[in-house]
């Protein structure tokens, strides 16, 4: 017998087909949410309006033009929270996070769960007050990374 009168004997020889086509579309999909986050250049920056508070992992560090720059982006867009993803975040955590939140429809959904990349926040004073979340002296909170996950939950 020949190979295409075993694939067309059998039916589950075909499963792979199908398989690797809805691989290749999610994958796309994927990328397509990926491209939708906003990109906040370092050098783009401008005077911030309101005072910012950082919430940062342990051990990341943000430049002051990075910090500028994400400031000006947060006045501009009217957002009192703001989570970075830096361009090196592991696969990992880029593949969850971009599996977990669609920009398009993010922020304009209030009810949406908190979800971010788990290295940086950037929100107001008063957003930090109205959730509870300690404020540092020198404007930088620095955050077990699962910490920072849970904040940024009760933050959104």
């Amino acid at each position: 017998m020949s190979s295409l009168g075993f694939a067309l004997a059998n039916p589950l020889a075909w499963i792979p087909v199908p398989a690797l086509v809805w691989f290749v579309i999610g994958g796309l999909r994927l990328r397509a949410r990926a491209r939708r986050l906003p990109v906040v250049v370092g050098t783009a920056g401008g005077d911030a309006e309101a005072p910012r508070q950082w919430l940062l992992a342990e051990g990341l560090a943000v430049d002051e033009a990075t910090r500028s720059a994400v400031a000006a982006h947060a006045d501009r867009a009217g957002l009192d929270v703001l989570d970075l993803v830096p361009a090196d975040l592991p696969f990992d955590a880029a593949f969850d996070l971009v599996h977990l939140v669609d920009a398009r429809s993010y922020t304009r959904n209030r009810l949406a769960a908190g979800r971010g990349g788990g290295q940086a926040v950037v929100a107001t004073p008063d957003v930090l007050e109205r959730a509870g979340v300690k404020q540092a002296s020198d404007g930088d909170e620095r955050m077990d990374p699962v910490a920072l996950l849970a904040t940024s939950v009760r933050l959104k």
